[in-house]
């Protein structure tokens, strides 16, 4: 089959008809041995539009689907994607050089001018609510230098905006505008490994994309949404999937009866309670927001219910991230040092506080909540832990509909693995914040907007030392996954949250 009559059939058939076409010149290979069955929590919950999400569970599909113009690694570097190189022209334009000889999965080409479309996407009106529009909003204009160089124009300086751009996943530009975005989300189509057979509620079908830059090693995934940690157990002990996503440590010695292993998956977040300070309530005094930090034995419940399997966290930031400071202590666990605290604060008989909890998230979550309310009740601190849906959440983070004084929403790093990300979330920033510190604005506004990178740097590690010493948040640990993975598996590997499934296979 040549190269060029590939891309002529990309263009005139559907996806599903150019996947028979591979089928039908694959000589009849073993169909269990060509197909990776895994088993998800949830699948992205604006369906196959990368616009809707850059962080977890997006990402889990997204890259098997789409590219972003860099990715990031497990070792928190920025590798180059559909980007190969970049340099910095000025404080607001970067030039970027682009892959060569890459198409999309219908046969479009990916150039120069697919770059400047995605930047007058995100422009239109109709794309102002999605949340990777905000995170790339810093974007003023694309110069199409020549088809394998732009030059990006930022409104302000973005030292690391070759890192953020690890968002911009990009769509099949002609293919967009034909179909508009509702068509989009179920029939999607990008530069990535694996082109999308089908796209149910339950059940998205990936097929090998002809001619991607990303040759995947298996064929055929397919990606099937069981919601419950227990069902993808038990599909996993039946072998009706191959790999369970968010599972538990417990589930080791259950997997190993069918020749599985539980594997670590790190998240690029810090797992926390942030508190709410915006009103009446005894955490608005920081020394009460110490005392509940000093109460937690943070190893013990690491070792207890996450294996052993993560770290510690001491500030908003994992030690990959852009702008971690290394010169933080630990946080001590320290229950005597912690009463002496509230005495001190003028709560020596103790506090009651609400807590507000959407589980699912994290693995063990409800026993780790329960010994983490257990922490606080011995030094007088009574959390009665009341769970909240995720769409409760969401209005209470967009209009303060809280019903209590902390909730669980992490301190996430993505897309650009930077220690400020948090900030943008965790601060005055927020139009109705939860919590707000006047006196720590003028540093986190300078770092936000400084061009010198390394001044850049420096600054973030400021931020995260007064953070550190105000603890807006009970500061936990650094979030981790656990996947069930079949002993017919390999190249199983995760890079901080997502996983390169066309690197797998079935020997």
């Amino acid at each position: 089959m040549t190269r060029r009559f590939t891309q002529f059939m990309h263009v005139i058939l559907r996806p599903a008809a150019v996947a028979l076409l591979w089928a039908l010149s694959a000589n009849g290979a073993n169909a269990e041995q060509d197909t990776i069955r895994v088993g998800m929590p949830n699948f992205p919950a604006g369906g196959g539009v990368p616009l809707t999400g850059y962080a977890l569970p997006s990402i889990l599909t997204y890259g098997a689907i789409f590219d972003g113009m860099t990715y990031l690694d497990n070792d928190g570097a920025f590798r180059p994607a559909l980007a190969t190189a970049w340099s910095r022209v000025d404080d607001l334009t970067w030039r970027f050089s682009l892959r060569e000889g890459v198409f999309f999965s219908n046969g479009e080409s990916f150039d120069a001018n697919t770059v400047e479309f995605f930047v007058s996407l995100l422009k239109r009106p109709e794309s102002q609510a999605y949340p990777v529009q905000r995170e790339l909003a810093v974007i003023e204009s694309v110069r199409v230098i020549d088809p394998l160089t732009v030059e990006i124009i930022t409104t302000a300086p973005a030292p690391l905006l070759p890192q953020i751009l690890a968002a911009m996943r990009f769509v099949a530009p002609k293919y967009w505008d034909t179909i508009g975005a509702d068509v989009f989300t179920t029939a999607p189509i990008g530069t990535g490994p694996y082109q999308v057979s089908s796209w149910t509620s339950n059940q998205v079908v990936l097929e090998s994309a002809v001619g991607s830059w990303r040759t995947p090693v298996t064929p055929r995934i397919e990606l099937l949404r069981i919601p419950e940690a227990t069902s993808r157990l038990n599909a996993m002990l039946a072998e009706d999937i191959d790999i369970a996503l968010g599972l538990s440590p417990e589930h080791v010695e259950a997997l190993s009866a069918v020749d599985a292993s539980v594997q670590g998956r790190r998240l690029g977040n810090i797992v926390v309670w942030t508190f709410i300070t915006e009103h009446d309530s005894p955490l608005q005094d920081p020394r009460v927001r110490r005392a509940a930090n000093m109460a937690i034995d943070r190893e013990t419940l690491i070792e207890a219910f996450l294996n052993g399997d993560t770290r510690a966290a001491n500030q908003a930031a994992i030690p990959e991230a852009f702008g971690y400071n290394p010169d933080i202590p630990p946080i001590p666990f320290d229950p005597e040092g912690a009463r002496a605290l509230l005495r001190e604060a003028g709560y020596g008989d103790g506090f009651d506080m609400t807590v507000e909890l959407v589980l699912g998230g994290l693995s063990n979550d409800t026993a780790i909540y329960q010994q983490i309310a257990s922490y606080l009740s011995d030094v007088g601190i009574q959390a009665t832990l009341k769970t909240i849906t995720l769409a409760q959440l969401v209005s209470g983070i967009g209009n303060g509909h809280w019903s209590g004084e902390s909730f669980n929403l992490d301190f996430s790093m993505f897309p650009a693995l930077d220690s400020m990300s948090p900030q943008r979330i965790h601060s005055c920033l927020r139009r109705i914040p939860w919590f707000c510190d006047d006196a720590a604005m003028p540093l986190i506004e300078s770092a936000l907007v400084e061009a010198d990178l390394s001044r850049r740097e420096h600054l973030t590690q400021e931020v995260q030392a007064y953070v550190a010493a105000e603890f807006p948040a009970l500061i936990l640990f650094e979030g981790v996954a656990f996947d069930g993975v079949s002993g017919q598996v390999e190249g199983y590997r995760a890079d901080f949250g997502w996983i390169p499934f066309h690197e797998l296979k079935k020997p």
